[in-house]
């Protein structure tokens, strides 16, 4: 298998290197950049599978999902505002459901999506390494339409419109999850719109991520953060790190941020919950 497939891509290689310098001046890339990845029993993921524990609410959406997945389309969008936690609701179906499929792997689909899938081909094989990026982000499609038993969960994270991912799609074989701010997917996925959390949920997360505090200074904290789930990993995350600071503390710093804080492309409170450290 190995041989063929060197064989093949080095022909392929050779055409897309002439296509390229014709057009661009320039070749490709030649070696993917390496990433981590779990490979156990045929099941690969590039995913750690934690933050169980600190993951709350979202029963809802979790079962819509799973709906739009197994007896819809098969490709399902968590669509949202920056900072409404559409990274780790993906994430979360995939450590729920994980054994439904066969593997599971993210790709970041903002910056790169052929690489993502070139990574998934080394997953794979090995030997795809050595092939030019576009190759091997084809071997991997191929690899996961053409293996049959359960699904394959491929998760584009953070796509800007549905054409940007729509010649990366597998032909079949795979179930594919989408975030993104985009809002428009007629016709492409099933839409899963995601807001901010309850408060009491918005305030266990707190709670689960700073280790300390009660649901009442929590919940005061959370109204602060708009209950916006990546505003409340930054705030948790600096709370446990300053276990002498309180909740109300830390928020009425926040506060005084969030008036001086200039626009930018995430809410207010994601911003300013995500500066560095200032105590």
């Amino acid at each position: 298998m190995k041989k063929s497939f060197i064989k093949i891509v080095a022909i392929a290689a050779m055409a897309q290197l002439i296509a390229e310098v014709i057009r661009h001046g320039v070749p490709l890339h030649q070696n993917p950049p390496a990433q981590s990845y779990l490979r156990q029993s045929q099941f690969i993921t590039n995913l750690a599978f934690n933050d169980a524990a600190i993951f709350k609410g979202r029963g809802e959406e979790m079962a819509q999902l799973k709906s739009a997945l197994f007896a819809g389309r098969a490709a399902a969008v968590v669509a949202g505002q920056g900072g409404v936690g559409k990274t780790a609701l993906a994430e979360a179906y995939a450590r729920e459901h994980r054994t439904d499929y066969r593997g599971v792997w993210r790709v970041n689909a903002e910056t790169d999506a052929q690489a993502g899938l070139a990574d998934l081909a080394v997953a794979f094989d090995p030997a795809a390494a050595q092939a030019p990026i576009p190759q091997a982000a084809a071997f991997a499609l191929q690899e996961i339409s053409k293996r049959g038993g359960r699904p394959f969960l491929l998760i584009y994270d953070n796509v800007t419109t549905p054409d940007a991912i729509a010649r990366y799609r597998p032909k079949d074989g795979a179930h594919v999850l989408i975030t993104s701010r985009f809002q428009d997917w007629t016709g492409h996925a099933d839409k899963v719109d995601l807001d901010v959390l309850p408060r009491a949920d918005a305030a266990a997360v707190l709670i689960a991520r700073a280790g300390r505090g009660t649901q009442a200074e929590a919940e005061a904290l959370a109204a602060i953060l708009g209950d916006l789930p990546l505003a409340l990993a930054h705030a948790g995350a600096a709370l446990a790190r300053e276990k002498l600071t309180s909740f109300a503390a830390y928020g009425a710093a926040i506060e005084q941020r969030m008036r001086e804080a200039p626009p930018g492309e995430y809410p207010i409170a994601v911003r300013a919950t995500g500066l560095p450290r200032f105590w």
